[in-house]
């Protein structure tokens, strides 16, 4: 399970941030043994858009290959142009690793969590004190 505010969150947060991006990480990160086009990827998750033609489809994909590439998370091949997980953050490793491990029902939570800001440790720290104010 994930934890609201925690390290896992964050991470979804910042640096996944799509529902999308999620599945290609994963995906990338399940079949780091070959590379993968963005077309390719389309296909084997099935991400479609009934009101996009499929080279927009495609494109939107490249975006967040491109994103996650930025993000330090995929790596783009110079000589094949296909795109493999890639990390060199131990850090990062971890929590790709970790969600990667997460169940179903474990993965949906994390989903919807991932559009959730999480909160500041200054924001954490009043809600402390709000929640206590109602105790006599």
């Amino acid at each position: 399970m994930i934890e609201r505010d925690g390290e896992l969150h964050r991470f979804l947060y910042r640096d996944i941030a799509s529902e999308e991006a999620l599945k290609i990480i994963l995906f990338l990160y399940r079949n780091q043994t070959n590379g993968w086009s963005a077309a390719d990827l389309r296909a084997k998750l099935a991400i479609e858009n009934d009101s996009t033609a499929l080279p927009v489809v495609v494109k939107r994909i490249e975006l967040r290959l491109n994103d996650l590439c930025e993000r330090g998370l995929v790596q783009r091949d110079v000589h094949d142009g296909l795109y493999r997980y890639a990390t060199t953050d131990p850090k990062q490793e971890r929590n790709v690793a970790q969600i990667a491990a997460l169940g179903d029902g474990e993965l949906a939570a994390a989903e919807r969590l991932m559009y959730q800001r999480p909160r500041t440790g200054a924001a954490a720290f009043a809600d402390a004190f709000a929640a206590g104010r109602g105790r006599s």
